[in-house]
């Protein structure tokens, strides 16, 4: 069984990754929802004025998520 570093190491570089895909490509994230919603749920999804903002927000806080992953895993190494 892996650690509990090892584990929030890869916490860490999976939140860093999608924090970055929320802030760089947030279009590009929703109309694959949109698609995603429409396919599988049948559900039409209608984004607003405000989804690119709320994207590059979950991105923020993914980021920052991970940020506090990696540290975690430092703090339990030593």
């Amino acid at each position: 069984m892996p650690d509990t570093s090892r584990l929030l190491r890869a916490a860490a570089a999976l939140h860093l990754l999608s924090g970055v895909a929320h802030l760089v490509a947030p279009d590009t994230l929703t109309s694959t929802v949109q698609v995603a919603y429409d396919r599988v749920l049948a559900v039409d999804f209608q984004p607003s004025d405000r989804t690119t903002d709320r994207v590059r927000l979950l991105g923020v806080v993914s980021v920052a998520f991970a940020a506090i992953c990696y540290w975690l895993s430092t703090a339990d190494s030593t």
